[in-house]
């Protein structure tokens, strides 16, 4: 069974991926050992086939920590609420157009002028809250 959140890795060449989204026969993933990875859609069976041959296996997340408030300088709390608030106003409302692949950049576009942040900041901000997503 594959979940939400799960992190993959490949036998063959061990990079690792997070599921982002299932969607009926269909998988949102996003290869976190890249910058700027954006997520491609797979087939849930062909990714269940991988596991099952043993070409992916399930590891353990190695994003999964939290920084209490206090351990978090007063610069770091600031850009971390700015971002928040880019996230709630632009990209949440947005979600099913950025998860797709065709049209994502454009959706990027159009939320950059709105913010009026580049779309650098706009894809930095973007990533890793797809990587985390789900409904």
């Amino acid at each position: 069974m594959i979940y939400i959140n799960q992190v993959l890795q490949y036998t063959a060449d061990s990079q690792r991926i997070r599921i982002i989204e299932i969607e009926q026969s269909y998988v949102y993933v996003v290869n976190i050992d890249t910058t700027s990875a954006m997520p491609k859609r797979e087939l849930y069976s062909h990714l269940e086939l991988e596991l099952n041959q043993g070409d992916l296996l399930i590891v353990t997340d190695p994003f999964a920590r939290a920084i209490p408030d206090s351990e978090l300088t007063v610069i770091q709390k600031n850009k971390r609420d700015e971002d928040w608030e880019t996230v709630e106003k632009y990209l949440l409302p947005n979600m099913n157009e950025l998860l797709k692949k065709q049209g994502r950049e454009a959706k990027i576009r159009e939320i950059s002028e709105q913010s009026g942040l580049g779309k650098t900041k706009v894809k930095k901000i973007t990533q890793p809250v797809l990587a985390a997503w789900h409904e």
